[in-house]
């Protein structure tokens, strides 16, 4: 129930635009943890916030945190967690490990995540990415992919 208020406290302050202490409080939920799904909630506002307050070396910190739960994550929550590693390190001006991120996110991002990263804004950025700064060998092997997302999400 601690958890939980502290989860609340940080959604209240997260609708009032108040990142700091919302991000303060979900991390406070940390020390409340019963279950890997837990951590994953946690990383997901985390990431959030820090998305919204530009820190990209935190966002994947808190991606490494999550990919590293003992329990299986669900395919949506692996998307979300490529996409926004993929943000975040365009962010860094990481462009060719971006294009890896952003070609590695699943279609079930869907509109999933439409409050960090749109799936189109994914297939936009990746191409974007791959074709300036992966080589013709790489490219070659992910154009099927990048027409694949393209066509999933146009058409």
């Amino acid at each position: 129930s601690i958890r939980i208020c502290y989860n609340d406290l940080g959604d209240f302050y997260y609708s009032h635009g108040r990142l700091t202490e919302a991000f303060k409080s979900y991390i406070k939920t940390e020390e409340y943890f019963s279950a890997s799904e837990h951590v994953v909630q946690m990383c997901m506002k985390a990431i959030l916030i820090s998305v919204e307050l530009g820190h990209n070396v935190r966002v994947l910190n808190f991606v490494s945190k999550a990919q590293g739960c003992q329990d299986p994550l669900s395919p949506i929550a692996i998307a979300k967690l490529q996409a926004v590693a993929g943000l975040a390190r365009l962010g860094r001006k990481e462009y060719k490990l971006a294009a890896q991120e952003f070609l590695e996110t699943g279609p079930e991002l869907g509109s999933n995540y439409s409050e960090v990263i749109a799936a189109q804004d994914v297939a936009t950025y990746g191409s974007l990415c791959a074709l300036a700064f992966l080589n013709y060998s790489d490219i070659k092997v992910h154009l099927p992919l990048l027409l694949q997302c393209y066509i999933s999400l146009f058409w």
